[in-house]
């Protein structure tokens, strides 16, 4: 079959098995230019050539124009997507360097908290311990009122007791000067010399 020339016709759908079949052959010439009579499985398998063939370059034109394609549109779409988020990007940027100084200030805003924390709990243990000692300087105060209010109760209390020993003999002792008294005044008055 190397001294024949297959002219077919390419345009017919390479996925329909009727085009195959059915397809066109324009000539099938020997070189004498003679027309030959060419068995149905010959035609199939020159029908089946042509549509690999036909398929092949197809796929090669689609590769190849996938690769120019992306050859000359990926710089593009790389610049528009950068040109796209780039914005994006800087607010992103922007927005970590806000939360990073954020973050710093409420670190020490927590330091300051903790250490004014310690301090307050310093202060109160402190007060507490004021507290405990002037209830306890109280509480002596109150129980020394108390022994002294005891003693002048008891002294009191003696001293009423005493003058109730001692009321019957002062009475009859003013009773005795009272009447010392009276006699002293009653008698005739003297006078005293000296010598």
């Amino acid at each position: 079959m190397s001294g024949y020339l297959v002219l077919m016709d390419l345009d017919s759908d390479p996925h329909d098995v009727d085009a195959l079949n059915h397809g066109s052959f324009d000539k099938l010439q020997p070189p004498s230019t003679q027309l030959l009579k060419t068995p149905l499985p010959v035609i199939t398998a020159i029908r089946a050539t042509a549509f690999i063939l036909k398929k092949h370059a197809a796929d090669k034109i689609t590769e190849m124009v996938a690769c120019q394609l992306t050859d000359s549109l990926m710089p593009k779409i790389v610049d528009h997507v950068i040109a796209a988020i780039a914005p994006q990007v800087a607010k992103v940027l922007e927005t970590s360097t806000t939360l990073d100084s954020s973050l710093k200030e409420v670190a020490a805003t927590s330091q300051s908290l903790t250490s004014m924390l310690e301090k307050t709990d310093e202060t109160y243990h402190l007060l507490e311990r004021i507290q405990n000692k002037q209830e306890d300087n109280l509480q002596m105060a109150i129980e020394r009122v108390e022994k002294a209010a005891n003693a002048l109760y008891a002294s009191a209390e003696d001293c009423h007791n005493t003058m109730k020993v001692f009321s019957p003999s002062l009475e009859a002792t003013q009773d005795k000067i009272n009447h010392l008294y009276m006699q002293l005044s009653s008698m005739p008055s003297q006078p005293t010399t000296l010598s």
